[in-house]
């Protein structure tokens, strides 16, 4: 299936992860983000963004992920909804997640 974004990665210092979620059309979402885990999915946090209230102009709005200062795997998958129409379209990397390994 065609791709609507890509998200892009940036360890920020020993503590802190940034993840870009850039969705082509992401004004038609109402809202989108990752969902992500710090331990195999026994646990996990959602981020999210709101396109038409957060800063958006370049369709790039940085969410960021405290990490444990050790090596660490990130699994994540990024998603958007679309409320009005009760959809949700999710990337997870065609069931595989993706990883973000920190050392």
């Amino acid at each position: 299936s065609k791709k609507e974004g890509y998200l892009g990665f940036a360890k920020l210092d020993n503590n802190h992860v940034e993840i870009n979620v850039v969705y082509k059309e992401a004004g038609k979402y109402d809202v989108y983000g990752i969902r992500y885990t710090l331990d195999d999915w026994r646990t996990f946090k959602d981020l999210t963004r709101n396109p038409g209230v957060d800063a958006f102009a370049n369709k790039k709005s940085p969410l960021i992920i405290e990490v444990p200062n050790h090596p660490i795997v990130i699994k994540l998958a990024a998603f958007c909804k679309l409320s009005a129409q009760n959809r949700e379209t999710w990337d997870n990397n065609n069931g595989s997640n993706y990883e973000i390994s920190i050392d």
